[in-house]
């Protein structure tokens, strides 16, 4: 059989407040014409439909017009799980519906995974879930980490398979090749920012999928392997970070079988790029108009004045600067005072002070109200923590 698996699609994401809605719009529109012509058996999306539990109407709104031209436009089913990002339950609502189109929903885990099948293939849905939430749906006790969740959802879809069946698996979540203390570093986690557990990331071992024909996996934003088995990452289809910037972006195009797995991955042609540029600030000021999202490392020894709107006239769609080249800093000494009998200095007068030393300026009164505004926020918020 063929398939198409992707992931990670975040609609509504933002870039540093910059909108990206419009982006995804023509991404994905772009995306599903293109996958039409391969005339796949079945398309996989492997989680984070969208960027956050409660998503705008906008783009609830996109989901919605690209669930519909999915549904005119393929002639297979598309099978969607939920993610750390999405509210399992608003994925999954109107799944029976949904099922009519083709589309096949798994918001939300159930003692029996959700098993779709296509063909010769059985593809079962494990929809993301923190441990607590699979403790309870089995009432067991024992089950108290991912990894245990994760085996215990594994060995019940193993007790109803087919083994002469291709089995494949669709998992949001940390998978790695290593164990113990190693766990992870096999694996390219850069745009990795929510993590899956309090403190660290907790890897659930590739061997717990062992004996699946594929694992389509979504969460880590890179397209890899995991191992040596086909468990794969597909990664996100746009760059969503500054970590982002030099991940190519693709979805993967899988034909299988039970002796054979090849991965075709087909590149994805942002609408505008994200990079990172760096250069002196006057050099940068003196190139052609670009629309890319741009973070600026700026190797100026000197601040330069008003430098992100300055840039911004060039590249309206700056998101960052920031310095790369250590700079001739001020003597702070005199902002100071090791002197016992002298009073000390407050926020205020050391912030305005700082200012005063690395511009050359003073604070103007518009300035000076902000900062103290800010800094009695800051106060407050101290007090009640």
């Amino acid at each position: 059989m063929k398939f198409i698996h992707t992931s990670d699609w975040h609609i509504g994401k933002r870039l540093n407040g910059q909108e990206l809605l419009e982006d995804q719009r023509v991404i994905f529109h772009r995306w599903i014409e293109e996958v039409a012509t391969l005339d796949p058996d079945v398309v996989i999306i492997a989680g984070d439909l969208y960027d956050r539990a409660l998503p705008s109407q906008d783009a609830v709104e996109l989901v919605d017009e690209l669930f519909v031209k999915m549904s005119e436009t393929f002639s297979c089913p598309v099978v969607v799980i939920s993610g750390n990002h999405d509210n399992g339950k608003r994925v999954g609502y109107g799944g029976y519906f949904f099922e009519r189109q083709g589309i096949y929903m798994a918001g939300t885990p159930q003692p029996q995974p959700k098993k779709v099948s296509v063909k010769d293939a059985d593809i079962y849905l494990l929809p993301f879930a923190y441990p607590a939430t699979i403790r309870a749906l089995y009432q067991e006790d024992t089950i108290k980490t991912v990894i245990d969740a994760t085996k215990r959802q594994v060995e019940t879809i193993k007790s109803n398979w087919d083994p002469e069946r291709l089995n494949l698996l669709v998992y949001h979540g940390s998978v790695s090749g290593q164990r113990g203390e190693e766990a992870g570093s096999d694996v390219e986690t850069a745009g990795l920012h929510h993590l899956l557990s309090i403190g660290t990331v907790e890897f659930v071992p590739v061997s717990v999928f062992k004996e699946f024909d594929y694992v389509a996996l979504g969460h880590i934003h890179r397209a890899q392997q995991i191992g040596e088995v086909a468990c794969y990452y597909s990664g996100s289809p746009m760059k969503y970070a500054k970590q982002e910037a030099n991940q190519p972006k693709q979805y993967l195009e899988v034909d299988l079988t039970k002796t054979h797995c090849q991965v075709t991955h087909h590149p994805i042609t942002p609408v505008h790029d994200v990079r990172i540029v760096q250069g002196a600030f006057h050099e940068l000021l003196q190139a052609s108009p670009c629309y890319d999202y741009l973070y600026f490392e700026l190797t100026d020894t000197t601040p330069q004045e008003e430098a992100m709107s300055r840039l911004r006239q060039v590249y309206p769609n700056a998101m960052s600067l920031s310095y790369v080249t250590t700079m001739a800093l001020p003597d702070f000494q005199e902002m100071t005072t090791t002197d016992e009998t002298a009073t000390p200095k407050n926020m205020t007068e050391l912030y305005r002070d700082f200012y005063q030393q690395m511009t050359g300026e003073a604070l103007s009164p518009v300035q000076e109200e902000l900062l103290t505004e800010t800094l009695a926020t800051l106060a407050q918020e101290e007090r009640e923590q």
